[in-house]
């Protein structure tokens, strides 16, 4: 178990041991001593219990309405909106393989996304065009059944909906282009293409390149403009944002976190059961 699931994995007593000054949580802000305030005054998931079904099946209880608030959700992109993890396909099939001690490192707390997304895709060489086709010919990427219904949802009910991704910019829009869907606000790394391998950036809300926490710049960002936030994700690099959100709807690894440590949330296969919880959330 890494110092970071470790972390996350520990009874509460004893977070705030093992968060000490060095920990690599802290570099994005994350103290677990320290509330954090709203401005409905409403907990964030991560200091909400998860409430107990009655039965085998039956969803949790405890929810805050969404009606007559002002709404944002914030969705991942790979493994969420697709099934697949289009960074690491790429990494696979034109960069070196050392690219997943990288990745261990990443996960271990020990490099910063952006640290690991510089290193890993200077290896690939492959211009723009090759990685489309592969991505978009070759491989057949398809959307998460249910999208189009819950971008419609969002829509009917006033909802806005941004996709926050730590992957890269230009497959996240050629896949939503590809699929016939315009307008959707996409915040991802920046990518430039040269003969000398890819260079990726994070850009926060203020123009500034990120290292790390990219997702939990843009869930702060939407909490100081007052959103409440239906947060969609599946990994490692969900926990922190969500654990800010009003919301969770999880799977995956994020699914595994939020069951551990009693946090309220939706569990999704697809997309369509997430439409269904908003419908939940909007009844009450």
């Amino acid at each position: 178990m890494n110092d970071i699931t470790s972390f996350f994995f520990s009874p509460p007593g004893e977070k705030d041991e093992k968060c000490g000054p060095d920990c690599p949580l802290r570099r994005t802000g994350f103290d677990p001593s320290t509330p954090i305030l709203y401005s409905e005054n409403k907990l964030p998931a991560s200091r909400r219990p998860m409430a107990t079904p009655e039965k085998e099946g039956q969803e949790p209880s405890i929810r805050m309405p969404l009606n007559n608030t002002k709404t944002i959700i914030q969705c991942d992109f790979d493994s969420t909106i697709i099934a697949e993890d289009i960074s690491f396909m790429i990494l696979d099939a034109f960069a070196d393989s050392i690219w997943r001690d990288f990745l261990e490192e990443y996960r271990a707390g020990r490099m910063p996304v952006g640290d690991f997304n510089s290193r890993s895709f200077t290896m690939v060489k492959a211009d723009e065009k090759t990685l489309l086709d592969y991505i978009l010919v070759q491989s057949g990427v398809k959307i998460r059944p249910g999208f189009i219904e819950l971008l419609d949802y969002c829509a009917g009910k006033g909802f806005d909906f941004v996709v926050v991704s730590n992957g890269l910019s230009f497959y996240i829009e050629a896949i939503l282009k590809n699929a016939g869907l315009k307008n959707i606000e996409v915040h991802a790394a920046e990518t430039q293409f040269s003969p000398g391998g890819l260079k990726v950036q994070y850009i926060g809300p203020d123009g500034q390149e990120i290292q790390d926490g990219f997702k939990q710049t843009y869930t702060e960002l939407f909490l100081g403009r007052g959103y409440r936030i239906v947060y969609i994700g599946d990994g490692y690099s969900d926990i922190i944002p969500a654990s800010h959100a009003h919301h969770i709807f999880a799977r995956d690894d994020l699914l595994a976190h939020c069951r551990q440590q009693q946090i309220d949330c939706f569990p999704f296969d697809d997309l369509h059961d997430v439409v269904r919880g908003l419908k939940q959330l909007s009844a009450v």
